[in-house]
């Protein structure tokens, strides 16, 4: 069992600890090498990022950027080392070395504690190498060769580099946008196997194809607000529900209401998935009548998880359940209207 006290302990250790942990993340490591170490279930790299986490600055600050440039040995490393060093403050170097990163979600890490420290000659260099697509496209390769990038995760890197260097890309977040709306239209419209889980997801490619759309169509921010609201002006069905998330994901609170209707009476398990999504992000109390509702709402499907023998899962109400949790409702509470 894992034992929960011990990384609080070796990290009490402070620099005492350093050697040991830095030999046992064997910076540098290789694809190949790293495959054999899991095989043969030898791997404490993603222990060692736990205890660097809870450790100073000073004392951990190098090994957590030093080891993203290495495989992981599963994505919750990776993510771990980022979100600890989120909340740091970060040298001209160290955001070079994650500037410099063959993965995407790294070097968009890079680009925020970049943010506002562009008087750095060397630092506004390097956020202006990733604005270029064909130098970061040539970036973003593994040590096989082979891209490590979609064509959506190149478009996040411009957009966040082009934000940082305060650099007008209206023409090209409008085209964005439109790509956006046409691919949300399609899988409002025509879901793709809306029924099958993805691996380790409680949603279905449909339902995450429509949120990660949403997500984008978010982060374009005031700029796509006017080509949805032209789209949903003619929009219907649940095209128009879907549209209804995007506007208030945009900032627009008056469509919280339609949201909670879709949640609680649309026909489809796509949009009232999506809603409960879109419902969560936002946090809006005003939302908690409906999403206790949705805590009953009949849809089932086979679990995506990879963990023990497959379930039957409500998939609707594991998101409906979260978001009254993040909204500050008693989980065991919660968890126990859901399965009643």
């Amino acid at each position: 069992p894992y034992d929960q006290k011990l990384p609080a302990k070796i990290a009490a250790l402070g620099a005492e600890a350093l050697p040991a942990l830095k030999n046992e993340l064997r910076l540098g490591i290789r694809f190949k090498e790293l495959n054999t170490i899991l095989n043969e279930h030898q791997s404490r790299r993603a222990a060692v990022v736990d205890v660097l986490s809870r450790m100073l600055e000073a004392e951990s600050g190098d090994l957590l950027v030093r080891t993203l440039s290495d495989p992981p040995d599963n994505y919750g490393m990776q993510v771990a080392a980022l979100v600890a060093l989120s909340k740091r403050t970060l040298s001209s170097s160290q955001i070079q070395a994650l500037l410099a990163n063959s993965e995407p979600e790294i070097v968009l890490a890079g680009v925020k504690h970049a943010a506002g420290k562009l008087a750095d000659p060397d630092l506004k260099a390097a956020v202006a190498r990733i604005f270029d697509a064909r130098v970061a496209a040539e970036q973003f390769k593994n040590e096989y060769g082979a891209s490590t990038a979609s064509l959506d995760a190149l478009w996040n890197v411009r957009f966040a580099a082009g934000q940082a260097l305060n650099i007008d890309l209206t023409p090209e977040i409008q085209a964005r946008a439109k790509q956006i709306l046409a691919e949300l239209r399609r899988e409002s419209l025509h879901p793709t196997q809306p029924d099958v889980p993805q691996f380790i997801s409680n949603g279905s490619r449909a339902e995450n194809i429509i949120l990660e759309n949403l997500n984008q169509l978010a982060a374009l921010g005031r700029t796509a607000t006017d080509l949805v609201e032209s789209m949903a002006a003619s929009a219907d069905g649940d095209f128009a529900k879907i549209l209804d998330q995007a506007r208030a994901r945009l900032g627009d609170r008056t469509r919280l209401a339609a949201v909670t209707d879709s949640l609680v009476s649309a026909d489809s398990h796509t949009v009232r998935f999506c809603a409960a999504s879109t419902l969560r992000i936002i946090g809006d109390p005003a939302a908690i009548p409906a999403l206790r509702k949705a805590l009953r709402d009949p849809y089932r499907r086979r679990s995506g998880s990879d963990v023990g023998p497959p379930q039957q899962v409500f998939p609707v109400r594991e998101i409906a359940a979260d978001a009254l949790i993040d909204l500050g409702a008693d989980s065991k509470e919660v968890r126990a209207a859901m399965r009643e």
